[in-house]
């Protein structure tokens, strides 16, 4: 007989987050046994998420778009612990923070860091969270509900990822932050508050620098490989609006002086799911338009961004391109 997943709505209604999760004991209550568990599990029908809380299929499936895993599975770890907790204790006595925190905010990331973050009032029992779970004391004052689950304000989540990740993810995070309308007046102050923290003063260097125009983390990293990289015709200008044909465009990076343009290939901008058919024709169409005008399009992709001399190559070429079309 095939197995199949078990009908999780036999347990009446759940909070939205624990979609698709169940622990042992409930398993239990539906008539499935720890064999019966163990054979979902070897059929893949049942995933194991951590101890005490799996996941059906459906559930534990990763999204079509590559660059929306990597957040899919950081969210579906912080639920299923967050599950396995509410089942446990039926109340919230921490809030998710840092990288957690980010992630159930929306931020962009693009960090190693795969750790669970939590902040609680007290010291737990070595117990109460499984050793993925970095714990640091600290008031919840301020912390707010986001689908159903405890997290630090943005504020607070965008400061503790300053202090504790490396230049580049910390980065990445802020400039999320920034570009979704966070005011930056709102991050100083909350570095201010923060000013006794340990890594306050990495936090402060990545706040200073931050742009509010990067929307995803592939500009984030472009901008700052382009800060690196000598370019013979200096620093370009970010998210530069132009009209082609009548309409309005804005792109990623431009040298307005000599109509070379940086463009950062569409799939790397939709984090959330893979760009539709239209957008990438829409993409297609605005190149072809900026070329008759007489600009020097220059795209770029993620792999890319790890030979920063292939890039500084790529744009020489372009500019020397660029400045050839002027002369003639």
């Amino acid at each position: 007989m095939k197995l199949t997943s078990p009908d999780l709505s036999r347990l009446g209604p759940r909070p939205g987050f624990a979609r698709g999760l169940c622990t042992p004991f409930e398993l239990r209550l539906m008539g499935v046994d720890e064999r019966t568990t163990a054979k979902l599990v070897a059929a893949g029908e049942l995933v194991r998420l951590r101890r005490g809380c799996l996941a059906t299929r459906e559930a534990a499936a990763p999204p079509q778009a590559v660059h929306a895993r990597d957040v899919a599975a950081r969210l579906l770890a912080l639920r299923a612990h967050a599950w396995r907790h509410y089942c446990a204790n039926r109340s919230w006595n921490f809030a998710y923070s840092a990288v957690s925190g980010a992630a159930l905010h929306g931020l962009a990331l693009w960090t190693p860091e795969r750790r669970l973050h939590i902040i609680q009032e007290f010291t737990s029992s070595r117990g109460d969270h499984a050793t993925d779970v970095m714990k640091t004391e600290r008031s919840l004052a301020g912390s707010i509900v986001i689908d159903g689950l405890p997290a630090t304000s943005v504020t607070d989540t965008v400061v503790d990822c300053l202090r504790i990740l490396d230049f580049e993810p910390a980065m990445i995070v802020c400039e999320s932050a920034l570009s979704r309308g966070v005011p930056r007046n709102e991050l100083e102050g909350a570095v201010d508050q923060a000013a006794r923290r340990r890594g306050i003063g990495r936090a402060r260097s990545v706040l200073s620098s931050a742009s509010a125009l990067s929307e995803s983390a592939a500009e984030t990293r472009v901008r700052l490989l382009l800060l690196a990289l000598a370019l013979s015709a200096g620093q370009p200008v970010q998210q530069f609006k132009v009209v082609v044909g009548g309409r309005n465009y804005r792109l990623d990076y431009a040298w307005p002086d000599i109509l070379v343009a940086l463009e950062i290939d569409g799939r790397l901008k939709y984090f959330g799911g893979p760009p539709t058919a239209e957008v990438l024709l829409a993409e297609r169409e605005r190149e072809k338009a900026l070329t008759n005008m007489g600009w020097v399009v220059v795209r770029i992709t993620w792999s890319d961004l790890a030979h920063p001399a292939r890039v500084e190559a790529m744009l020489a070429r372009a500019f020397a391109r660029a400045r050839r079309m002027r002369a003639a």
